[in-house]
């Protein structure tokens, strides 16, 4: 079989052997498709390699909700650990929404790991900070741990309500307000104390 493609050049001898290959029913389309990629222009490499990442975005997509849509139905069974797990792997991933961490803390709780639990309720809270029930459930885990517990002052509380772009935009119009009296205070030093 080597003497028949001994005069072929290097790309023919490539094409013909897959052919061959296919005639004899082997799968061959990932060599075809890389050699296509190498010898498209870098323009089209570049659009080939986009499409590819947005399939497998899609792809990604679909296996986290088919994994959460697994872990409800493993919650709603009463498999709480099972579910835990679910939910942890989804978490692995870097997939976050306030549901998926509060469907996680849930199922923490209902397995017995509080720490666990609480730290979810934690991250679903800083994600969606004004929902009273990620609230409510987050107060009581926290009752449920014995032992000396740490309270939050009362400007931790105002400030853990208060969402991501609210706390930037506060800071902002600190930062500039603090940037005008010290401007003031350098244009108009009678107004310095003596």
């Amino acid at each position: 079989m080597n003497n028949c493609f001994a005069n072929l050049t290097g790309r023919e001898e490539k094409r013909r052997r897959a052919a061959a290959l296919q005639n004899a029913g082997a799968f061959v389309i990932a060599p075809v498709l890389r050699e296509a990629f190498w010898t498209a222009p870098a323009l089209r490499r570049f659009g080939i390699v986009i499409l590819a990442l947005l399939f497998a975005g899609n792809l990604f997509a679909a296996d986290v909700a088919a994994i959460f849509s697994a872990a409800n139905k493993l919650y709603a069974r009463g498999n709480f650990s099972d579910a835990a797990a679910a939910y942890g792997k989804i978490l692995q991933t870097g997939a976050q929404s306030p549901a998926l961490l509060f469907n996680d803390a849930n199922a923490e709780f209902k397995s017995g790991h509080l720490g666990k639990a609480i730290a979810a309720y934690r991250r679903a809270a800083q994600l969606s900070p004004r929902d009273d029930e990620i609230r409510a459930n987050l107060a009581f885990v926290r009752n449920q741990v014995q032992g000396a517990t740490v309270r939050e002052s009362r400007w931790q509380n105002w400030f853990s309500t208060l969402t991501l772009n609210e706390g930037a935009a506060l800071t902002a119009v600190l930062f500039w307000l603090t940037l005008a009296l010290l401007i003031a205070r350098q244009l108009r030093p009678c107004w310095l104390p003596s």
